[in-house]
């Protein structure tokens, strides 16, 4: 063969790999920015939580605390392994909701993580991807693990922890007596990811960062 005919095949060859790393580095785009820009693994280990400190217990009282129409929040802990969710963590406003919660975890610490519902999988997705939701009480697991949570919310948001995508470790839910408008939600998502980002600091990664600022 030719030189020229080999030249035409190295050519060929190279622009198939960087074709092929191109479109590799596409897909992965989203990752690769988060670790090149905050550093963050892309790590779906939750052994190391969430496990609250007091001082986040006492955040995120105050915020629940801040507007009347939060009923209350729990945090959730994720097994990938085992494929169970654990709350580790509850605040409610409400006597009967804390009861029905005790009665609950009397009987079982663990509900499914991902089951044949499909929202419930697509919503547990989101949160690995560090997307802050919010959607009907109906819909969410406790509203399965412990009914007489409807009776008093109408709606729940979940935020993912750490906020954003990389080394998800669990959520935690906001539970709202009423729907909140859109404007509502906007200021539930900033501050829930303020507190989010500092219980990560705080309690995974054990680094110290100011408090999130409750809603006023």
């Amino acid at each position: 063969m030719s030189t020229k005919y080999w030249k035409l095949i190295t050519i060929f060859f190279l622009l198939v790999s960087i074709g092929a790393v191109a479109f590799i580095g596409w897909q992965q785009r989203q990752p690769i920015l988060q670790k090149l820009t905050t550093g963050k693994k892309i790590n779906l280990d939750t052994s190391r939580g969430p496990n609250l400190s007091p001082a986040s217990k006492t955040q995120l009282q105050q915020f629940a605390d801040s507007k009347d129409w939060i009923l209350g929040i729990n945090v959730i802990k994720v097994d990938f392994k085992a494929n169970t969710r654990e709350a580790t963590w509850l605040y409610f406003k409400e006597p009967a909701v804390d009861q029905a919660w005790a009665d609950y975890r009397a009987k079982s610490l663990y509900a499914p993580l991902f089951g044949q519902s499909e929202s419930n999988n697509q919503r547990l997705v989101n949160l690995i991807n560090g997307q802050f939701q919010c959607i009907r009480t109906l819909d969410t697991q406790a509203s399965i693990s412990v009914p007489t949570i409807n009776q008093y919310s109408l709606s729940t948001c979940l935020t993912p922890i750490p906020p954003g995508y990389g080394d998800f470790v669990g959520f935690f839910n906001i539970f709202l007596r009423r729907q909140p408008t859109g404007a509502e939600i906007l200021e539930l998502e900033k501050v829930a990811e303020s507190i989010s980002l500092d219980i990560y600091q705080r309690d995974i990664v054990k680094s110290t960062l100011k408090f999130g600022e409750a809603i006023k």
